[in-house]
C-alpha cells in the first residue's frame, strides 16, 4: 500500500508542479502519470514479494506480466483526460448566438449553473 499511495502523492506533486492549460501539457502529463505509477508500484509489488527472485531479472518479470494492466491504465488515462479537457473547454467557451429574452425557458432554468451554454444550444438547435 505505501507504494501505491507513494505514486500517487508523487504524480500529484508532478501534476502540480508542471500543469498548464494546454493540450500538450495534458497529454505528456496522461502518458507520463500511469507510466510512472506502473514503475512505481511493480517496484513494491517486486520488493514486497517472495514471488519474484530478488534480481534484475526478477523485476524484469515482475514488469512482463503487469504490462496488460499498464495498456489498460494507460488507454483509459489518455480518453478520459481528453474527454474532460474537451467538456471543461466546452462549458467555458461561449457560443457565438445569445438567448433572447422572450425565450420559452422558464426563468429558474437560466439561474443553473452552465445553464447559459446549454440554453444557447437549444436556442441555435431551434434556429437550424
Amino acid at each position: 500500500m505505501l507504494w501505491t499511495y507513494g505514486a500517487f502523492l508523487f504524480i500529484g506533486l508532478i501534476v502540480l508542479s508542471f500543469f498548464k492549460e494546454s493540450i500538450t501539457r495534458l497529454s505528456i502529463l496522461s502518458v507520463t502519470a500511469p507510466t510512472l505509477f506502473f514503475l512505481i508500484s511493480n517496484f513494491g509489488v517486486w520488493f514486497g514479494s517472495s514471488f519474484y527472485t530478488k534480481d534484475f531479472l526478477g523485476l524484469i518479470e515482475c514488469y512482463t506480466l503487469a504490462l496488460p494492466f499498464c495498456a489498460n491504465n494507460l488507454i483509459s488515462t489518455i480518453v478520459f483526460a481528453l474527454a474532460f479537457y474537451a467538456l471543461r473547454n466546452f462549458f467555458q467557451d461561449p457560443l457565438p448566438c445569445t438567448l433572447s429574452k422572450t425565450s420559452p425557458i422558464p426563468s429558474q432554468a437560466r439561474n443553473l449553473p452552465y445553464s447559459s451554454q446549454l440554453l444557447n444550444w437549444i436556442e441555435l438547435a431551434k434556429v437550424i
